[in-house]
């Protein structure tokens, strides 16, 4: 009996193995713009612009031009960033300092990734063999061990701190500060008996397996109501203040236009 459950067990797993297969990662250099650039704008969007409302600006990036990132997403990056939202606040961005009313400054305390892997069985090993066996005067063949894995998981996370003030042009006196910003974003692989990697995230608006849409869980509730909450996150198209003084313009021309309007003595009437 106990030599049939033990056959039965074994011939269960092995199945089991050959069902779920196997699954790796390669490079992750997409994975990590992805995740920087992720935290960079949710870092802006936790920032509170209105008290910069219609202003004109002068965005100083003298600390900031040295920043590298992850490929393309670097200082470049963040400046841009900062920009757009200052032009979601109506702010008039000026290129000349002596043209603003107000001098911003933005600085970055972070930028850049971080990850760590777990393993729940035996790592892959090809030297502690090797070791024990000279600790006795013996030269061994080298013994490598394969990785013998139940699960395993593999995090990255993409981390930005931001910071940003602003002071009057003329007076050099404080106006404004956001406040440190700091946001991250991350990225779980995870493999089971060799399935995977399953994924969970930032990035993701739910838990699937693989890159496939097959969907097992909703996942990253906060992000998702930042992101769909917030206009930094969402198309908008903005009513420029040009745009209203011709609409004024082209009233007061139609009113021109009308002939006076003359009360029953003849007299004009001023409206």
């Amino acid at each position: 009996m106990h030599r049939r459950l033990l056959k039965f067990g074994m011939i269960f797993c092995n199945s089991l193995a050959l069902l779920l297969g196997c699954g790796t990662t390669t490079q992750k250099i997409a994975l990590e713009q992805l995740l920087i650039s992720d935290a960079v704008d949710k870092a802006i969007a936790h920032i509170d612009f209105s008290p910069l409302d219609g202003k004109s600006v002068f965005l100083d990036t003298s600390y900031l031009n040295q920043v590298n990132g992850v490929a393309w997403v670097n200082s470049s990056y963040v400046i841009s960033a900062i920009r757009q939202e200052l032009n979601a606040h109506q702010c008039t961005i000026q290129t000349d300092i002596n043209l603003a009313e107000i001098v911003i400054e933005p600085r970055l305390g972070a930028l850049g990734t971080n990850g760590h892997d777990v393993i729940y069985g035996i790592p892959a090993s090809s030297n502690n063999l090797g070791a024990a066996a000279g600790a006795f005067g013996v030269t061994p063949a080298p013994v490598i061990i394969p990785e013998l894995a139940f699960a395993k998981a593999d995090l990255l996370v993409g981390v930005a701190k931001l910071a940003i003030f602003a002071y009057e042009r003329e007076t050099r006196e404080g106006l404004w500060q956001s406040g440190i910003s700091v946001a991250e974003s991350r990225n779980l692989n995870a493999w089971i008996l060799g399935a995977g990697p399953i994924q969970k995230g930032s990035l993701y608006g739910e838990v699937r397996f693989t890159s496939s849409p097959f969907r097992i869980a909703r996942a990253g509730k906060e992000d998702a109501v930042l992101k769909s909450n917030h206009s930094y996150f969402n198309a908008r198209v903005f009513e420029t203040r040009s745009a209203n003084t011709t609409e004024v313009a082209r009233n007061d021309e139609s009113d021109a236009d009308k002939p006076a309007e003359k009360n029953e003595e003849g007299e004009t009437i001023i409206r």
